[in-house]
């Protein structure tokens, strides 16, 4: 019969793979808890006077796993795309938390064309509250980032339309940080109240000086954010293992593999079985 210190182990080891594997496949993510606990119950480690101890020392650093795996909600692959219609304003409307019933989490991009020429902008109103960040040079004109920089150190969103681009040669206007390329943008939600997440939103333009067909199009390819409010995450960035959290796995598999290696000889099946795991466990952390 297992004691208290394996049934916390089993618990603790079970939670930390389903966080470390949370952008993999479900059954990648069930096939390893099986093999985990499989290899569990044939090592025995309850039968030792060390385990509760471990379970004890696993437990106070998991404890703190939101501050070791940040939140962060992806949204995985969209390509979500807005084309203009000649003498009219279009609009893209994207529920970016998924709250259909709120207005905190919309997002409101829109292309206007003319034989002026075209604007897109990110509109900031109280039916759609994100907002694209500028800077305070820049401002409205939203800021082009690249994948891996930093969240902006003192970004501006503001509320109205806020300028991707704008092309009139009528008037001498060729303005805007998105101009037929593909890149980052810092977000804010909740900008006439809620929560105010921060991620980023990943767009591309296209055609954004034509006057003909074909016209102006955009698309939201994807987008992440940290469900702790406040909490800044770098552009690009999609859930991972920290290093930390990485350290403190290996150490627990290092005492649970050396108290494996003590077993009599009718248990060899069940090293070559952990083997296998570790295998799998250096193949889902990256």
């Amino acid at each position: 019969m297992q004691d208290l210190g394996s049934i916390l182990l089993q618990f603790i080891l079970k939670n930390i793979f389903r966080r470390i594997c949370e952008s993999s496949t479900p059954a990648l993510i069930v096939i390893t808890e099986l093999n985990i606990m499989k290899t569990f119950a044939k090592t025995r480690p309850y039968r030792h006077r060390s385990t509760l101890f471990v379970a004890t020392f696993v437990w106070i650093n998991v404890v703190s796993l939101n501050s070791v795996f940040p939140a962060i909600i992806y949204s995985g692959p969209q390509n979500l795309s807005l084309e203009g219609i000649l003498n009219t304003s279009q609009a893209l409307f994207i529920d970016l938390a998924g709250d259909t019933a709120g207005t905190w989490d919309n997002l409101k991009l829109s292309i206007a064309s003319g034989s002026f020429g075209s604007v897109g902008s990110n509109d900031v109103i109280p039916s759609a509250e994100v907002a694209l960040a500028s800077t305070f040079i820049s401002f409205p004109l939203v800021q082009k980032l690249d994948f891996g920089d930093p969240y902006p150190s003192n970004p501006i969103f503001g509320s109205g339309s806020k300028i991707l681009w704008q092309f009139n040669p009528g008037a001498s206007l060729d303005i805007g940080e998105f101009k037929d390329v593909t890149g980052y943008a810092a977000v804010q939600f909740g900008t006439f109240g809620g929560p105010q997440y921060l991620g980023w939103l990943q767009l591309s333009v296209e055609n954004y000086s034509s006057l003909g067909d074909p016209l102006s199009k955009l698309t939201v390819i994807d987008w992440a954010y940290s469900d702790v409010i406040g909490e800044r995450i770098a552009i690009g960035q999609i859930a991972e293992p920290s290093t930390f959290s990485l350290f403190f796995l290996g150490l627990f598999i290092f005492v649970i593999y050396n108290l494996s290696m003590r077993l009599k000889p009718k248990h060899r099946m069940a090293r070559i079985r952990f083997h296998v795991l570790l295998r799998r466990i250096d193949h889902a952390s990256y």
